[in-house]
């Protein structure tokens, strides 16, 4: 507790009712008025005691009562009429001031002040020690989510290495995808589902793993079912407006669903956030550019293209696209062009090694997902 009392008129009338024997009496920092007219204008913790006439000289003005509410209370004690005259100019500007004390006064008057005393010093006690558990508790926070990273960078790693890239024939159509773990909060996702008469193809770019696993859980739901892009995305926009309903850091959901013909190649497809798609040996459409998924925008999303006997086509996340973007002058349908000569394996692999370029850490800032699509020139006749 802060003490003014430069004439040590408190100090003397507390020392015969023992005030030094107590624990609070130790805890007293003494401000002088030159000193206390000079201190900064910050928050304080502790309550002041006040020997008023030893501050009745100067002016009750705003430089005055800025410094009083510093204190969250004030033990005022007056001796005589000057140090009355100028507490009440005080109280009648602020409220800081819970008790006035007159001097002398009996045992009565004393052990209230104790009393007093005892419980801000306690109270301020209690403030310690709570914000003591508050700063180990952050402490232990911030190890268990430094823990927590590492291990969900470790299990992206594993899942990299397990499952680096895919492949699949699917009615003379080979697909081919690649996959690479990033750094940043958030993930990638791609699936492939099958119906008897089309392929349903799948991607998806959240900034929040509980978004991830959600929407996953949707699109596992419907393999179940009736694969239904539109009702997909009505549940999917229900389970955004949830999680968003108890986040500070809005979910933002980036998702491609192409779903393809297994009879004439006509693809169709909704199309939210910064995905690519390209068309090696051919112009390819304009994917919608729209920044993320919103249910109200499906119309706006939808596009369509006809693929050909021997057409390939690459499918780039935005995930991938932002990697090379932050790393890469070269644009993308160039590079694909001129290394349309390749294998879409290797031609995966070679988009992959160009985004690793001039990153010096084990992942990538983003995930990325890539996907070439390769269509058999004689195992599919479209009708």
């Amino acid at each position: 507790m802060h003490i003014i009392d430069p004439h040590r008129r408190l100090r003397e009338a507390m020392r015969p009712h023992q005030f030094e024997l107590e624990d609070f009496y130790a805890s007293f920092k003494d401000l002088d008025p030159v000193p206390f007219m000079n201190v900064p204008l910050e928050g304080r913790a502790e309550p002041l005691l006040l020997d008023a006439g030893s501050l009745a000289d100067r002016p009750v003005d705003d430089e005055m009562l800025a410094r009083l509410n510093t204190f969250p209370a004030i033990l005022a004690f007056t001796t005589d009429a000057a140090g009355e005259a100028w507490l009440a100019q005080v109280q009648a500007r602020t409220d800081r001031v819970i008790t006035h004390h007159r001097l002398p006064m009996g045992a009565d008057g004393w052990q209230l002040a104790r009393h007093q005393c005892l419980y801000f010093w306690r109270h301020h006690q209690e403030r310690l020690r709570i914000r003591g558990q508050m700063v180990r508790f952050s402490q232990e926070m911030d190890e268990l989510i430094k823990s927590t990273q590492q291990d969900m960078l470790r299990a992206k790693k594993i899942h990299e290495d397990v499952v680096p890239r895919r492949m699949e024939e699917i009615r003379g159509i080979g697909l081919y995808t690649k996959y690479a773990v990033g750094e940043g909060a958030g993930s990638e996702y791609f699936d492939v589902i099958r119906t008897p008469h089309h392929t349903h193809l799948v991607f998806l770019h959240t900034n929040s793993y509980l978004a991830s696993s959600c929407l996953m859980g949707l699109l596992n739901k419907q393999k179940d079912t009736v694969v239904d892009p539109a009702v997909f995305m009505q549940e999917a926009a229900i389970e955004v407006r949830a999680l968003n309903a108890h986040k500070k850091k809005p979910v933002r959901v980036q998702l491609l669903w192409i779903q393809q013909d297994n009879g004439s190649l006509t693809t169709r497809g909704w199309c939210f956030g910064p995905f690519e798609l390209h068309l090696l040996g051919r112009s390819a459409p304009r994917l919608p550019a729209l920044e993320g998924f919103q249910i109200d925008d499906m119309e706006a999303a939808r596009f369509e293209l006809r693929l050909e006997r021997g057409d390939r086509m690459a499918v780039l996340s935005p995930g991938f696209v932002a990697n090379w973007d932050a790393g890469q002058a070269a644009p993308r349908a160039g590079f694909l062009a001129s290394h349309a000569h390749l294998a879409p394996p290797e031609l995966l692999m070679e988009l992959f090694f160009q985004l690793r370029q001039g990153n010096a850490g084990d992942f990538l800032a983003k995930d990325a997902t890539a996907l070439m699509m390769e269509v058999n020139r004689h195992a599919i006749k479209p009708v």
